[in-house]
């Protein structure tokens, strides 16, 4: 009985670290040039003093995920 548990647990631990993997190699983000937009999104009048986003995360906005302590900046 306890080899048994041992062996369920083992199972259990081998599916869910398969699984932890698979997912984050479907979650990588891709670069695809078809889906960039050059164009301008709004009309008016901005203030260059505001701070781009790519000044403050490092990276293109849209390039990869931030993380929460860069979202919070």
């Amino acid at each position: 009985m306890f080899t048994l548990r041992n062996l369920l647990l083992a199972t259990v631990a081998t599916t869910l670290i398969a699984q932890s993997a698979s997912a984050s190699l479907l979650m990588k983000p891709t670069t695809n040039p078809d889906l960039r937009y050059s164009g301008k999104i709004l009309d008016g009048n901005y203030t260059e003093t505001i701070t781009e986003p790519e000044t403050l995360l490092g990276f293109e906005a849209g390039q990869r995920v931030a993380d929460p302590t860069q979202i919070t900046k």
